[in-house]
Parts: structure tokens; C-alpha cells; sequence
């Protein structure tokens, strides 16, 4: 069967500085304008809910810096984008040169499977200025670029007088929607065991972090991911902190900076804005000292064995979904010694993937990261049938319901069986009291 969910697409605005970025976004997303010039520190977004042609769909777009001291703002702020922007000033003849650096930028970056085929968009904005009798960039030489680059949509627009604002933003919109694969959630049962192997779809088994696959011991509990907090706090807010000043279990990495720097008087928008650098900031720090990655963590019981037989198995493919940033995942996987256990290319859902700024109700975000690991598996490994998403918090429930995954519920972090199956009780969530025992959990999948 199939279920229609609101979809949440990330639009990044690319372009440089003075082009009309935060301008075109605000009257889109406000419908206002202000003559009043203020640069862009990093990165800043705004969320808008529309529907086009009949799907539900949240819009979160992206505003970046142009000047030169932020274009480096790391892959974390690229990653999980489902449309590029590029905006060029039409009376701005260097800004439209500039366009090629843009766009080789975002696909560096942000790595698309398929950037031929990747939903971008070129505004050249400002037509108003002057009664255009100051333009250095014509329409057909503009439109001649975006041919030239696998026929880009092109719109020339006026954000001060909203001249195609709202149809710009339709456009791309409908452009990242036909790029991205209707969801579908296939129980185990319903695959026909005649189909051809080049046909069949891929069960996707992802598993939580820290609680579900590793639990935290001795003084030293998880050290280095805390660690990495403390760096990036100090390096981009000026903070002597950590993370255990906020309760975050069940939360995620970037969700958690934006709670540690509100219990430091830090506005969300300020968090949100620089939540890139300090993404970089601690993922540099865990690189830095990758070899502590294992202190102070075990693998659970039974981690390993269930690792092992799934990767074993025909058309089932394995990977991560946390809130952890995704070197810090990945890297926890390495030191432990079950990286290679996983599905090769391997992919997932992270932290570093997507960020609402919701920290109320962490489980949307999680339930973005489940979807974001489908979409890569089909990306890299084909079509995607049957999903479970393993966890030990009501969060990974919530997650996996929200994004038509089967949840397997583990009491092995810091909530109770009782507490996990209180979730969605009318739902009948499978809830383990681990995963030691791993023909249960492959008879609970239908593995």
C-alpha cells in the first residue's frame, strides 16, 4: 500500500553577495520587502507549507552568504538538499559570471547521485532597478547558460515587486517533486518470490545509535562525541559548555546545539543560522582525534551476530539512521569494528542530512532521516520495498511510523518496554527486550 505524507523539501538559495537572496525568500515566504541591506552571517532559512498539485508539501529554504569568508560553509549545510537555487543580479554582470563557481560549489558539496538531473533553478533578479536601463546581463544570454547546462529553468524576477516570486518557487518545487520517488511501504509478505533478482526490491533494515546498536560506560560515557560538542560550542558561540546542561536523549545533533545555546540565552534563529559551522567544527574535532572514538562506548549484546546474518542476506540492505552527524556515526561504527557489516555503498540518515528547529517534537526530524536513507538506498542500491527502522526511544517509533517504516522497538536504552509499547498501542509495535536474541528479531521482520 501506499501513503501520501507531507513532503519537507530543502531549497538552497545560492548566489553572491547583494544579489537579492534573502529578499526573493522573504517575499515569497512574508510577501515583504525592505530596502534596507543587511548581509547574510552564514546561513539562515525561513519554512513555508503549500500545496501543488494536490501534495501537501513544506518548503524550507535556505538562505546563504555571498561574501567570500562563508562560501566554505562545509558539506553539513548542503547535505539532503532536494533543489539548488541560483540568483543572479541581471545589472550585475561579475554575479552571473559567478554562476558556474555556484553551481560546481553546491554539486561538490552536496554530492547529488545524478547532478545532471538535479532540480536547479536560475532567478536573475533586480528588472525593476532602473527601469532596467541599467541591465549588463540580457534575458537570452542567460537563458543561453541554463540551456547550455541541461535546459535549467530559468525566471527573471523582481523581489521588491514581487514579479514572479511565487511562480519561480511553484516551479522548483514541482521540478524536486517529480525528482523524488513516491514512497511505498511493502510488507515483507507481499514480495513475490518469482520476480526476477533485477527486479526485486530491497528490504531496508536501519538502525539507531547510541542506546540501540552501543550503550555508554564508565567515566569516560560516549567521550568524544561529547567532546566534539564542547569544541564546536566554544569555536562558534565562544561557550565553555556541554550537552548534559539540556536533557537529549532520543534528540539529535543539531537539534541538541539549538537547545544548549537557548539554555545560554542563544535565539534559534542565531543557532539555527550557525549551525553549519558548528557542525564543521565538530566533525573537524572527531576527525582530529578519531582514535578515542570508542571510548567510554560497547557494542550491546547480540549487535555484531544480527549485523552479521543481515549482511548475509539476499536484497536486504543495512545502514544507519541517528541523529548523530554522519562522520561521527560512521566513525562510532569503525572503532567498534562493525563498519564493514554494513551495506556497501553505505548510506543512511543523519543529523547532518536535515533540521527542522523543532526540538519540541524531535521525532519529525527522525522521521526525515528514515526517509532521507530511503531515498539514498534507492539512489545507490535500487528500488526499496519493505522498511524497518530498529530504536530505543518513543522517538524512533514516532520516526518510523510517520515515515511508513516498520518500527522494532529495543529497551536497551534509558526507556522501559513499557514505555516504548505505550507509544502507539494500537499500532502493535513489536518492542524486543534486546537484540540478542537474533532469530527474533529476523521472525519479527519476516526475515
Amino acid at each position: 500500500m501506499s501513503t501520501k505524507k507531507r513532503r519537507l523539501l530543502k531549497v538552497i538559495i545560492l548566489g553572491d553577495s547583494g544579489v537579492g537572496k534573502t529578499s526573493l525568500m522573504n517575499q515569497y515566504v512574508q510577501k515583504k520587502f525592505t530596502k534596507e541591506y543587511k548581509a547574510t552571517i552564514g546561513a539562515d532559512f525561513l519554512t513555508k507549507e503549500i500545496e501543488v498539485d494536490d501534495k501537501k508539501v513544506t518548503m524550507q529554504i535556505w538562505d546563504t552568504a555571498g561574501q567570500e569568508r562563508f562560501q566554505s560553509l562545509g558539506s553539513a549545510f548542503y547535505r539532503g538538499a532536494d533543489c539548488c537555487v541560483l540568483v543572479f543580479d541581471v545589472n550585475n554582470a561579475k554575479s552571473f559570471d559567478d554562476l558556474d563557481n555556484w553551481r560546481d560549489e553546491f554539486i561538490i558539496q552536496a554530492g547529488p547521485p545524478d547532478p545532471d538531473n538535479f532540480p536547479f533553478m536560475v532567478l536573475g533578479n533586480k528588472i525593476d532597478e532602473n527601469g532596467g536601463s541599467s541591465r549588463q546581463v540580457s534575458e537570452k544570454k542567460a537563458k543561453a547558460w541554463c540551456a547550455s547546462k541541461g535546459s535549467i529553468p530559468y525566471f527573471e524576477t523582481s523581489a521588491k515587486e514581487d514579479i514572479n516570486v511565487e511562480a519561480a518557487f511553484t516551479c522548483i518545487t514541482r521540478n524536486a517533486l517529480r525528482n523524488e520517488k513516491e514512497e511505498e511501504l511493502f510488507m515483507p509478505d507481499a514480495v513475490d518470490m518469482n520476480t526476477s533478482a533485477t527486479q526485486r526490491k530491497r528490504t531496508v533494515v536501519s538502525f539507531d545509535v547510541d542506546g540501540t546498536l552501543i550503550h555508554s560506560v564508565g567515566a569516560h560515557a560516549n567521550k568524544l562525541h561529547k567532546d566534539a560538542f564542547s569544541a564546536g560550542f566554544r569555536e562558534v558561540f565562544g561557550l565553555d559548555t556541554n550537552i548534559d546542561v539540556v536533557s537529549h536523549h532520543g534528540s539529535t545533533d543539531p537539534l541538541i546545539v539549538v537547545k544548549v545555546a537557548a539554555f545560554h540565552g542563544i535565539a534559534k534563529s542565531e543557532a539555527m543560522a550557525k549551525l553549519p559551522a558548528v557542525q564543521a567544527a565538530m566533525e573537524a574535532y572527531f576527525a582530529a582525534h578519531t582514535d578515542q572514538a570508542a571510548v567510554g562506548l560497547e557494542l550491546l549484546p547480540g549487535v555484531r551476530q544480527l549485523l552479521t546474518r543481515l549482511q548475509a542476506l539476499p536484497h536486504t540492505a543495512t545502514c544507519l539512521v541517528t541523529g548523530n552527524l554522519e562522520p561521527i556515526g560512521w566513525g562510532k561504527m569503525e572503532r567498534l569494528g562493525v563498519l564493514e557489516l554494513f551495506t556497501a555503498p553505505r548510506f543512511g540518515g543523519f543529523g547532518s542530512d536535515f533540521c527542522s528547529g523543532n526540538t519540541d517534537e524531535t521525532w519529525r526530524d527522525r522521521g526525515e532521516f528514515v526517509r532521507i536513507a530511503a531515498r539514498k538506498c534507492e539512489a545507490s542500491h535500487g528500488p526499496v520495498g519493505a522498511r524497518f527502522h530498529v530504536g530505543d526511544t518513543p522517538m524512533d517509533i514516532q520516526a518510523a511510523l510517520d515515515a511508513g517504516a516498520v518500527p522494532i522497538g529495543v529497551a536497551t536504552g534509558i526507556f522501559s518496554r513499557e514505555q516504548l509499547e505505550a507509544v502507539a498501542p494500537s499500532a502493535g509495535v513489536v518492542v524486543l527486550d534486546s537484540l540478542e536474541n537474533v532469530e527474533l528479531v529476523l521472525q519479527k521482520m519476516g526475515l
